[in-house]
């Protein structure tokens, strides 16, 4: 067992490291000043401002668009005694009706209610609102049977009408169709802990503020949808997130905060948050994803021409929540979402279907507009332990480092270079017990130099010689490491001092003491 252990010990072995104290206190100062900034990055603008602690865990949701008819007086579009609030078609640039000096670019117009340019079929995230249509008309020109051979070339074939191939019309005023924006969200945080909490929650139920209002609430509000708040209720596990835009003007470093009544927003008068979401009207969405606005928007030219409320395009509506805040160490700010949208580069969206007539005829109706597509994502912010773990590590590497740094430039930088490099890599235990020893061996010899002028013996003087010659070749050797370890020493020692451990220094003096006796022996008998 004993042997065994002695095994251990040897291949086992755990070392402590060798520190030297430099007294100087412009590399003290450097040294504190580099950790300090550390810990300031880490812990104050890290984890404090930041909160990079937390763990972001991600949002998924769903978007619904709804339209709907500018109407006067805030009515139900569907009764019997609502007016639509669309201007002239003879005050709008593009219409044909009622000019007297018609332009290549203007065609007729027609008014078409939300009622008839919502979709049949609702399409997830997305609708699709027309800003013209191009119709052509069609009559039945094959039915299979066995006079044909039970095939048919052609199912149906144009036909004019009114001496047109083709009848193209802009849906008139649509800029200023109003658009409701709705969407939920959901929150699984259970990746990394089975009982973590659910978080869920919809626009609908959720309220936005109004930092500086620049109007007074209107006495009544336009929408298609009412606002009574007596029928909403939060369902568990919901929360209530607060309402912003964040649109493409330069000018404006914050998101503007989506008010609660129309016209609370100077820049988009149309936009408000409701109960039922966020309500606004196609010209303000257009606005939000391009600063110059909707009319020079839809009248931007592209492929083959043609403008862009002809061509028509997709807008991409962001949603993203997010509880982001400064000095949230806990995470406990509340959810609140951001909309954003963008234009992408889409030269053409349209789509067709076709409309039965009677007598064997229909109608093509190809609509092009804008597909307004709607995306909730984002991250919201928890407190988990492993989170803050991973970023307190990353504190404990950079002291590390800034330790490292100090060092280099200690060692390259300086005119203490060389001298810091060699202490760091000798032994001062070590060098003072050589210097001991070397005195030690120069008292001897003053006393066997006194002794034998006192007491001479021939017999003696043969093995005296030799021994006295012996300590002196030793005593040379030593003298010639002590000078050279004098000149490490011999400018700016105060700067220098060293620390190590007992059991290194021992190890080193023992290393040190078995060579230098091996290798003496031969000349120096034992004394």
């Amino acid at each position: 067992m004993g042997r065994f252990a002695d095994f251990l010990d040897e291949r086992l072995t755990y070392r402590t490291p060798k520190y030297t104290v430099v007294r100087d206190w412009r590399f003290g100062l450097a040294h504190r000043l580099v950790q300090l900034s550390s810990l300031a990055y880490v812990v104050v603008y890290t984890i404090l401002y930041r909160c990079e602690h937390l763990r972001r865990v991600p949002v998924s949701g769903y978007t619904r668009v709804d339209i709907s008819t500018p109407v006067k007086n805030g009515c139900f579009e569907a009764d019997a005694t609502c007016k639509l609030d669309l201007r002239n078609l003879a005050e709008l640039p593009y219409c044909l009706q009622g000019k007297s000096q018609p332009s290549p670019d203007q065609k007729l117009c027609e008014i078409q209610d939300a009622y008839a340019l919502s979709p049949q079929t609702p399409m997830p995230n997305a609708l699709f609102v027309p800003s013209f249509v191009n119709r052509m008309l069609q009559r039945k020109a094959c039915e299979p049977s066995a006079r044909n051979g039970w095939s048919c070339e052609q199912t149906y074939v144009t036909e004019p009408k009114g001496g047109l191939w083709q009848h193209e019309r802009f849906i008139a005023d649509i800029e200023r169709y109003r658009l409701l924006i709705s969407h939920s969200y959901d929150v699984d945080d259970g990746d990394l802990d089975e009982g973590a909490r659910v978080l869920m929650g919809r626009s609908e139920s959720s309220f936005g503020k109004l930092d500086a209002a620049a109007a007074t609430p209107p006495s009544a509000l336009r929408s298609r949808w009412p606002h009574d708040k007596s029928g909403l209720a939060m369902p568990a596990g919901s929360t209530t997130a607060q309402a912003h835009v964040r649109h493409s003007r330069a000018s404006l470093h914050e998101d503007a905060t989506i008010p609660p009544y129309e016209g609370g927003n100077p820049d988009f008068r149309s936009l408000y948050h409701s109960p039922w979401g966020d309500e606004l009207s196609l010209a303000d969405l257009l606005k939000i994803a391009d600063p110059s606005g909707a009319d020079a928007v839809l009248s931007m030219l592209g492929e083959n021409g043609l403008s862009r409320r002809e061509r028509g395009g997709v807008i991409m509506v962001n949603i993203e929540y997010t509880n982001e805040h400064s000095f949230d160490f806990l995470g406990l700010a509340p959810p609140r979402y951001i909309i954003s949208a963008r234009l992408l580069p889409m030269q053409w969206l349209y789509q067709s279907h076709a409309v039965p007539l009677g007598n064997g005829t229909r109608q093509i109706e190809a609509y092009q507009g804008f597909l307004i597509y709607g995306r909730v994502h984002g991250h919201i912010r928890t407190f988990h332990w492993l989170s803050l773990l991973q970023v307190a590590a990353t504190a404990l590497v950079l002291l590390v480092v800034a330790k490292k740094l100090t060092e280099v430039a200690m060692m390259h930088g300086t005119t203490l270079a060389h001298k810091y490099h060699l202490i760091r890599h000798q032994p001062d235990k070590q060098v003072r017990e050589v210097r001991n020893f070397s005195g030690s061996l120069q008292d001897e010899e003053g006393e066997l130099l006194f002794r034998d002028a006192d007491i001479a013996s021939p017999e003696l003087e043969h093995e005296d010689a030799a021994r006295l010659s012996g300590r002196q070749e030793l005593l040379a050797i030593l003298r010639n490491i002590e000078s050279k370890l004098d000149e490490t020493d011999r400018t700016e020692s105060h700067h220098f001092v060293r620390e190590e451990s007992a059991d290194m220094a021992a190890a080193h003096l023992e290393n040190f003491a078995s060579e230098l006796l091996g290798s003496g022996s031969r000349r120096v008998p034992p004394l």
